[in-house]
């Protein structure tokens, strides 16, 4: 039996999950893909050390490799795969600048709901000094909302560069 090393199943892992768009069920076709491509880099490695089954426990032993190999992927700081993918699922992790999009898309759907607020509201006619405080609280939210919007693309804008500058 000649099973390739863990660091080359991890690196067959994370090559076919990018080929599937980031993310496959355990099993399956996503383990025999893994398997073929294991197999073209390790010629030693055969059909039937993917069907070996553990003496003691009876548990196909490839497929207890991968799930070797998955687990170390979680735990690895940062993860190689996402660890809050649901039981079953394998995924890589959303990358920084997704992460800060994301949150972005957030903050500005937020400031979307406060103006629908603000405009849906019945209001009964406000005094002149009611009508100053609603602005100003209105500014306020306004701004810390843009603040945050600020502080988040400035982050994106540095990771981007950074991943530039890296590929140089």
């Amino acid at each position: 039996m000649s099973f390739p090393p863990g660091n080359a199943i991890e690196q067959a892992i994370l090559e076919e999950l990018q080929a599937r768009g980031g993310q496959a069920q355990r099993g399956g076709s996503f383990t025999q893909a893994v398997a073929k491509r294991l197999m073209a880099r390790f010629p030693n490695f055969t059909v039937a050390d993917m069907q070996k089954r553990d003496p003691k426990k009876g548990a196909n032993t490839f497929q207890h490799r991968l799930d070797s190999a998955r687990w170390r992927m979680v735990v690895y700081r940062p993860p190689h795969l996402d660890p809050s993918a649901p039981r079953g699922v394998w995924r890589l992790p959303p990358s920084e600048p997704d992460k800060l999009a994301e949150e972005i898309k957030g903050l500005v759907e937020k400031l979307v709901e406060l103006a629908k607020k603000e405009k849906e509201a019945k209001v009964p006619p406000l005094t002149v000094d009611e009508l100053v405080q609603k602005i100003v609280d209105l500014t306020i939210q306004t701004f810390k909302l843009k603040e945050e919007i600020r502080s988040r693309l400035e982050k994106l804008v540095a990771l981007a560069k950074k991943g530039s500058a890296a590929k140089v």
